[in-house]
């Protein structure tokens, strides 16, 4: 049976702190209590002035704590992981992402390829270089990497260590580059499984992927089982989202088993073959099939003219040649 482990990247921030003590109590508990004999729970923070291991559960790592430097801190966690535990997969995730456990044991069990990238979505953003504009990259708050993804990442990501760099790009810069070097298609090293929200907007409207929005308060087991991540983030009300952990778990996951996880899993590969793809908080998603035709340049045109307010790109598009 191939060994998983769940990596969350935290901080020493009293919010993130007290989000892992949900985690514990909510889809990490089967985990902790030793239901599952492959699969380990670990969390991880930066902010010390040592680099030190409790309980074979927490990594306390002699790096900046901060957004900018999660690269630093997820790269030390990967070479801790590397010297001291046995795995067939890592899966890297949030505080703010709720691990359907159950499906994601299945899912690991039922992958024959250890050469792609599994994601939540797949981004392709025009200030992104992946390594180009619009390559590309798994959001980070859930990958999922095979042992070979995780040695092509610790030989080759060394010299990004000092960019100031947050963890999904840079992982995307590694990968799509060393698949490209072996002219190899990356998109074919890419692939996202099935993610879905709960509660994380508090409005009445219709943004999310094809398959969930973002303000979905279903909570029913029949359809939240076929998701093998939760997003659970209440993005402009974070002092209240902690709730949504303890109601996604109470009233869905809870008491329920899912008794059709086969099929569960299949849904994961029929999705991946045409998943959304994200373009920007204006403009939302697209499908696969439909980014993949078309034109780049018109693309990045489009993504330039539609930021939002806070977007760091807003006012700075500027023409592009994509080849």
């Amino acid at each position: 049976m191939k060994k998983i482990l769940i990596l969350v990247m935290s901080c020493k921030d009293e919010f993130f702190k007290e989000q892992e003590s949900y985690i514990d109590n909510t889809w990490g508990k089967d985990i902790l209590e030793g239901k599952y004999e492959n699969i380990s729970l670990i969390k991880y923070h930066g902010g010390e002035d040592k680099t030190y291991v409790v309980d074979d559960k927490d990594f306390c790592l002699h790096c900046e704590d901060d957004i900018k430097n999660t690269y630093k801190k997820t790269y030390m966690a990967f070479s801790l992981c590397k010297s001291y535990y046995e795995y067939d997969y890592i899966f890297r995730v949030n505080t703010s992402t709720y691990v359907n456990v159950p499906l994601l044991n299945a899912f690991v069990q039922s992958l024959e390829k250890d050469d792609i990238l599994w994601c939540a979505e797949t981004y392709s953003l025009s200030e992104v270089m992946a390594p180009f504009p619009l390559y590309l990259y798994g959001r980070g708050n859930a990958l999922l990497l095979s042992a070979k993804l995780i040695d092509i990442i610790l030989m080759n990501g060394f010299s990004y260590l000092y960019f100031n760099m947050v963890d999904d790009h840079v992982i995307a810069n590694i990968l799509n580059s060393y698949w490209m070097s072996r002219n190899e298609n990356y998109t074919e090293h890419i692939k996202s499984f099935r993610h879905g929200w709960f509660r994380c907007i508090g409005i009445e409207q219709s943004l999310g992927n094809s398959i969930c929005k973002w303000n979905n308060d279903n909570e029913s087991f029949d359809y939240m089982k076929t998701f093998l991540t939760i997003q659970i983030k209440r993005y402009w009300q974070r002092e209240i989202e902690n709730q949504n952990y303890i109601d996604l778990y109470e009233k869905c996951f809870k008491d329920n088993e899912d008794n059709e996880i086969e099929k569960s899993v299949q849904m994961q590969y029929e999705y991946s073959l045409n998943p959304s793809v994200f373009i920007g908080s204006i403009l939302g998603y697209i499908d696969y099939n439909v980014w993949v035709n078309i034109d780049k340049n018109q693309l990045y045109y489009i993504e330039t003219h539609n930021k939002s307010a806070d977007d760091p790109m807003l006012g700075k598009a500027q023409d592009l040649i994509i080849i």
